[in-house]
This record gives structure tokens, sequence and C-alpha cells, in this order.
């Protein structure tokens, strides 16, 4: 699920248009758990013509499940902050309760619109700044967006694939024996 130095893990295979990343914004303390507000913001923009409106705001109003599930993920212990016992994002358990626990459900509504989403982690090296040296990780944890294939699309979205009224194998019989 983690990796390690390549920005672009994320985008495994060309069914994924966009994806919304979890951030956590930090309370001005040190301490790496402590956090005032969080949420899913754009990462990458989605532009795609099945990414439309309703299919937007259908994901959007989903991600509020999406946060509490992940209030609810017991995080790990970590001693990131020196002496104190702190409690760090427990990323791998996050990933595993979203995709196991959120996105099917989520996947159902989006299945009309030809889309599905998924949950992902990886993580960087990122320089501490332009004049400083030393390196620090960051994590980034992804509702990825990706498009339906022709296979997975319900007959309805399939371009001229639509059953309409088709007559059932025993009107079929009864048609033939009355002859």
């Amino acid at each position: 699920m983690g990796s390690c130095c390549d920005k672009f893990q994320w985008k495994q295979s060309d069914d994924i248009v966009g994806a919304y990343r979890y951030k956590r914004q930090r309370c001005g303390g040190q301490c790496c758990c402590c956090t005032q507000t969080t949420g899913f913001y754009p990462f990458r923009k989605i532009e795609h013509r099945k990414f439309t409106d309703g299919a937007k705001g259908c994901l959007e109003d989903a991600f509020e499940e999406a946060l509490n599930l992940i209030q609810e993920t017991e995080p790990r212990n970590c001693c990131c902050c020196g002496p104190c016992v702190c409690r760090c994002p427990n990323w791998d358990a996050y990933v595993k309760h979203l995709n196991e626990k959120w996105a099917p459900e989520v996947n159902k509504r989006l299945r009309p619109f030809g889309i599905k989403v998924d949950a992902f982690h990886f993580w960087i090296w990122v320089q501490n700044g332009l004049y400083q040296y030393g390196m620090h990780r960051e994590d980034f944890l992804l509702i990825r967006v990706k498009v339906l294939s022709d296979d997975d699309e319900p007959d309805v979205m399939k371009k001229g694939h639509i059953v309409l009224n088709q007559p059932s194998q025993t009107s079929i019989d009864a048609k033939i024996g009355d002859d």
C-alpha cells in the first residue's frame, strides 16, 4: 500500500482520472496527532466527460461518511513527538477500512455515472525547506476516481446496447404453439 519516492504512484493505470486527498490541518503544535480540521480536497483536477456535476456531488456528499470511518479507525502509537505518548495516523488501516466498508457502498451510487472510487496511500520524501538540510516523509491518502471499463458499466451506459421490452421465453413459446 505505502510507497516511497514515486510521486506518480497513485496513477497506476489509465482508468484513474483524478483524485481527492485527505488532509489533516495541524493545530500549530509540534505533535503530529493534534489536528483541528480534516477533509478531502481535490488532489488532481478531474476532467472527464463521465465525472459530471451529479457524479461529483454524489461523491462529495459521501466524504462525511469516509471522515467518520477514519476517525473511528484506531490510530497507531508512534514516537515522532519525543517523550510524549502520541497517536499517529494508521494509513494502512484507513485504506483497508475505506476500501472494505465505504467504497463498495459509494461505488453502487456512482455506478450509474460510469465511475468508481478506491482509497490509496503512498508517501514521498520532501525537502525540509529551501535552505534547510534534511528531508521528511509526507503521506498521501487519496480517494482515486476511476472510469468504469465497458465490461464494468451497466447495460444502459453502453453505447448501442439497450434492451427494451424483450419478451420472455414463455411468451415466445406460446406464440409458436398458437400457429
